[in-house]
């Protein structure tokens, strides 16, 4: 997915980041962050804090000074007293900014500190920040302003390419404090971390975007449907203030198409006001993806119970293909829904779910698809002990196409 202007930097995924800011935690450079809006860039401080050890709390490790003026990074001046130590007057003296990791404040703590949209800040707040990223073994000050010694610095920057408004590009003295990276989004990641620490994976989109995966992987498996396209494409150029896909927007639309959420009850929303919805937060092409597989999800509910019974055939068409798979899958989750793990594994050791092998994972046209519901069910049942633990069945391995 890199464009060309990515290509003079070195690229990682968000999931690589820790294992980086490693590196330059151990040699004393800054992490210089750079990439689209919504990667996560802000959130993977945590992470980063594991990684080295480092403290992080959001709340109090993020410092965003873009629109501010070069007074408010330094503290505004109070008048100054004698002091009896120097043995002068001190005319002014300046507060210290809200947030600013001091070392009054912190001592000899270690606490990873992030700059967010460094590249956006005003001249000389980058300046002025440059004090308190300098080399071990020299002095860190802000402005007039101690800071702790053993503060990891991580900068965050959106890049003309990005969709910002300023050319953001780091001053030369920046860089040379730092190790620098160009973060783009992964679907395989961003899956596993919206099901894993977001608990989202019982979502409409989840699912979506896990499809999308497949034919990511597979190649022409989804037919239409562009990866790229569809996740975190570039955004236009010239910027227009459009919405357009990205990690963070699919995050919430994750949230928006869980199965209590509004958006889902078909008594609020028909399908064109949940494809406005969607699109405000997706942009029109994507949001109209979600919104018809949403549609096709709910259409195929009484032909799965249809092809289940044996009433049915299994349909040809790629949509009611997957739509009938899901279906028929959730339909399943919700026959063993209320039963103990142990009671799960007898069910489907014992056969209790043999009709959804045999009539959905097991028929040929399934077969491009199989190995995909096949992952997520035993992916979910990891997760949350709640979904079909398909490895125990006696059709495990045909089940996932091998």
């Amino acid at each position: 997915m890199s464009n060309q202007s990515n290509t003079q930097f070195p690229v990682v995924s968000i999931g690589q980041v820790p294992l980086h800011a490693v590196v330059a935690e151990h040699t004393g450079s800054m992490l210089s962050l750079n990439g689209k809006s919504g990667v996560g860039k802000t959130e993977i401080g945590k992470k980063i804090a594991e990684a080295i050890g480092y403290e992080f709390d959001p709340k109090l490790h993020v410092k965003n000074f873009c629109g501010a003026s070069p007074v408010e990074g330094t503290g505004y001046g109070v008048p100054g007293e004698w002091d009896d130590d120097l043995g002068s007057d001190i005319d002014m003296r300046f507060s210290v900014p809200e947030g600013l990791p001091t070392l009054a404040k912190y001592g000899d703590r270690k606490i990873v500190f992030m700059c967010d949209e460094f590249s956006n800040w005003d001249p000389t707040l980058q300046s002025l920040a440059l004090g308190a990223m300098t080399p071990v073994g020299f002095p860190k000050k802000w402005g007039p302003h101690d800071i702790a010694p053993n503060v990891f610095f991580v900068l965050t920057s959106n890049r003309r390419s990005d969709g910002s408004r300023q050319s953001s590009v780091l001053s030369a003295p920046n860089v040379a404090r730092c190790l620098t990276l160009v973060i783009e989004p992964n679907l395989k990641e961003t899956l596993e971390h919206f099901a894993v620490d977001k608990d989202l994976s019982d979502s409409a989109h989840w699912k979506f975007l896990s499809f999308v995966q497949l034919g990511n992987v597979n190649g022409n498996t989804t037919g239409a449907l562009d990866a790229e396209k569809l996740f975190a494409p570039d955004p236009v150029t010239p910027w227009d203030g459009m919405p357009y896909p990205n990690p963070r927007q699919h995050e919430r639309v994750c949230m928006a198409t869980m199965p209590d959420s509004p958006l889902m009850d078909d008594t609020l929303f028909n399908h064109e006001a949940r494809k406005t919805n969607l699109s405000g937060y997706l942009g029109p092409d994507a949001g109209a993806e979600v919104a018809s597989w949403i549609a096709v999800m709910a259409d195929s509910v009484e032909n799965a119970k249809a092809v289940l019974a044996g009433a049915a055939s299994f349909p040809k068409d790629t949509k009611s293909i997957y739509g009938t798979m899901m279906a028929a899958y959730r339909l399943t989750k919700m026959m063993l829904s209320g039963m103990t793990q142990a009671q799960r594994l007898a069910a489907v050791k014992g056969g209790d779910v043999d009709d959804f092998v045999n009539r959905i994972m097991l028929v040929p046209e399934a077969k491009e698809y199989c190995a995909w519901l096949y992952e997520m069910a035993i992916r979910e049942d990891k997760d949350k002990n709640s979904a079909i633990p398909l490895d125990v069945h006696p059709m495990a391995e045909k089940m996932q196409c091998v």
